[in-house]
């Protein structure tokens, strides 16, 4: 794979379940790729490694890091979707 710029995230089934549309708006402004999901029982939530130009260049053979994202709304609507290592 060329593009290094991986990223764990994670999102709860309660938000796919019920916002949906957002989580996808969310990937389209990050210009987000999954290349893995995997559901993790423990949390209730799937984990996703995926390219986003909003991540760090992770060298081959280093441990994807994890991000949190903060998405900021605006009468209802994203107005900003920040990215921070965790």
């Amino acid at each position: 794979m060329n593009n290094r710029r991986l990223g764990r995230i994670r999102i709860s089934i309660e938000m796919i379940d019920h916002a949906l549309k957002d989580i996808v708006d969310i990937f389209a402004i990050m210009k987000l790729v999954p290349v893995r999901a995997e559901f993790i029982y423990c949390s209730n939530e799937v984990e996703y490694i995926a390219i986003s130009d909003r991540f760090e260049i992770v060298p081959e053979g280093h441990i994807i890091p994890e991000y949190a994202v903060d998405v900021t709304y605006e009468n209802g609507r994203i107005k900003d979707v920040k990215v921070v290592l965790k």
